[in-house]
């Protein structure tokens, strides 16, 4: 391997450890899907692939071989979740159930819907007050509901939400029926999630007893039996 060849490999590993500089990570907040840790690396670790392969295999292969890697690379970096997305899609999932819960009982105490949002936003608060917000003023501004509400249901995290309000929006079914089923669902959803966490803990508390007890049952139980099995064949020998 040629001395550039392991100045690049190097450069490349320290990007990987580095955080991004503030130059390349687009100005946008997190809901909106901002470019954090290695995602915003990728306009300087894309290049660096392609000359770490250029430079390692060289001539029209290398080249190749860097474009594929560019583009993989590239693919790659961009499904990587940043950490400050992890904790407000963790946060979403916590307090949604508890968001839908009092969104059905404002609705079931006579409410108007964005009247509702605001309420339950302000509760609520961090990453679905933001959420809720977002809707409440589309809403307040005299957009289509059943249309807002059909966007929010195609993708997003109120999708949950989103759907079955634009479903009873169009059908003209009461809407706090809609809302009380889906907090009832979440719920339950939230119940079986925790368990699988518990059964979780379970198993890994558990493994570090096993790797104890794994030599201590080698040595005690197959080493003698694999011995006296050994010698009996050889005493008929």
């Amino acid at each position: 391997m040629t001395t550039l060849g392991v100045a690049v490999l190097a450069g490349v590993a320290v990007l990987l450890a580095w955080p991004p500089p503030p130059a390349l990570v687009r100005r946008v907040p997190v809901r909106s899907g901002s470019e954090t840790g290695l995602r915003g690396w990728r306009p300087v670790l894309v290049p660096l692939l392609v000359a770490a392969a250029w430079t390692l295999v060289g001539g029209t292969a290398g080249l190749a071989l860097g474009l594929v890697a560019a583009g993989a690379g590239w693919r790659a970096l961009g499904k990587v979740e940043s950490p400050a997305a992890r904790r407000r899609r963790h946060e979403l999932e916590r307090d949604l159930p508890i968001a839908v819960h009092l969104l059905g009982a404002c609705l079931a105490s006579g409410a108007a819907v964005t009247v509702a949002l605001d309420t339950v936003a302000r509760a609520v608060g961090g990453a679905v007050e933001e959420e809720l917000e977002a809707v409440r003023r589309r809403l307040a501004l005299g957009a289509d509901p059943v249309t807002v509400w059909q966007e929010v249901g195609r993708s997003g995290p109120l999708e949950r939400l989103g759907r079955p309000l634009a479903r009873a929006l169009r059908s003209g079914a009461p809407v706090a029926a809609a809302i009380s089923r889906l907090s009832d669902d979440l719920r339950a959803e939230g119940q079986l999630r925790r368990q699988a966490k518990a059964r979780a803990v379970e198993v890994k508390a558990t493994a570090p007893v096993g790797l104890c007890l794994l030599p201590a049952f080698l040595l005690l139980g197959v080493v003698p039996l694999t011995v006296s099995v050994f010698g009996s064949l050889q005493l008929f020998a």
